[in-house]
């Protein structure tokens, strides 16, 4: 069976003067110092990340949504997916 991966909950997405924020709240703020900042496709990823993914669902969506080389987009899903597992933000 394919991994699946999902936004933790205790953080909600605010857009502050201009940037979108990932907020932590609830206990979750007590044990995570500091807010992330989303680029573009992580704002994009964080929505889908709602609901559980698997890589390859993930990387379909993404090259929907954005143009370029298939193969730095699919990096770039990877550096994504592990930050987030490191920083607590995705299970």
């Amino acid at each position: 069976m394919a991994t699946t991966y999902q936004a933790k909950e205790g953080f909600i997405k605010r857009k502050i003067a201009g940037e979108i924020l990932l907020v932590p709240v609830g206990k979750t703020s007590q044990d995570f110092n500091g807010m992330i900042v989303l680029n573009e496709s992580g704002d994009y990823l964080w929505d889908l990340l709602k609901t559980p993914h698997t890589r390859e669902e993930l990387l379909a969506e993404m090259l929907k949504e954005f143009s370029g080389d298939a193969a730095e987009i699919s990096a770039d899903l990877d550096e994504f997916l592990a930050q987030g597992i490191q920083d607590q933000l995705i299970q």
